[in-house]
């Protein structure tokens, strides 16, 4: 299924997954992905809670900052929060260790579009581990009725990582 998540939304993209996942194409001609997995192997409390990730395919990346990527992944976040009053864990990737930027990224796109997710309550992580610092953020809808709980489990799912 082809189409574009609605004006906003600088470039087209393509759903599979049962409409957790996403890919688009940019303009230098990099392939990235979204997708979102379901937590609830981690903790049954969080079945309608999922983990967020978007990647480059490929080594190669765009040098330069790329806004329309930017407006792409905000527009995948706001499509899932208006589907559905689930919630969302990102963790910033340590691997390469850069999760401080990519945290620093994230708080400012969230600062640019307060307005747009205004119900969206965002809980936050930052523990130094043995081996990594763990960045990780816990987004759900206002409305959610299960917030209290799901939050709890954010917390718990934190030992799980460290």
């Amino acid at each position: 299924m082809n189409g574009t998540l609605n004006s906003l939304s600088p470039y087209p993209y393509s759903i599979s997954g049962a409409g957790l996942a996403y890919s688009f194409i940019t303009v230098s001609g990099i392939e990235y992905t979204a997708y979102f997995i379901c937590c609830s192997n981690y903790d049954k409390s969080l079945e309608n809670t999922f983990m967020f990730n978007f990647e480059h395919k490929g080594e190669r990346a765009a040098k330069t900052s790329d806004p329309r990527i930017r407006e792409t992944i905000l527009c995948i976040i706001e499509l899932f929060f208006q589907n559905n009053r689930n919630s969302m864990i990102y963790i910033c990737d340590s691997l390469d260790g850069r999760e401080l930027c990519r945290k620093r990224l994230f708080d400012i796109w969230g600062n640019e579009c307060r307005d747009r997710f205004r119900h969206i309550h965002k809980e936050e992580l930052h523990e130094e581990g043995e081996y990594y610092t763990l960045c990780s953020s816990l987004l759900v809808h206002v409305e959610n009725p299960d917030m209290e709980q799901v939050i709890q489990s954010f917390v718990r799912l934190k030992e799980m990582l460290i």
